[in-house]
């Protein structure tokens, strides 16, 4: 894992900028990926700024373009 820090619930939470409940929902629903170590619920920042970007939507090249 190469020495990158583990975020809770609450600390992921806030670089999402969604509730805790909001997270804890996504785990149930499996929607966030996780690392669980003795029952506690831990994330790896890229992994969340990895959600954040395949959630990203791109208005492609020509609709950019139109929009001028």
């Amino acid at each position: 894992m190469d020495n990158e820090n583990l975020l809770t619930v609450k600390e992921a939470a806030a670089v999402l900028r969604v509730s805790p409940a909001t997270l804890r929902g996504w785990i149930f629903r499996d929607k966030i990926d996780y690392v669980k170590i003795n029952g506690s619920v831990r994330f790896k920042r890229s992994d969340l700024y990895r959600m954040i970007e395949s959630c990203t939507r791109r208005r492609n090249t020509s609709q950019q373009i139109e929009a001028r």
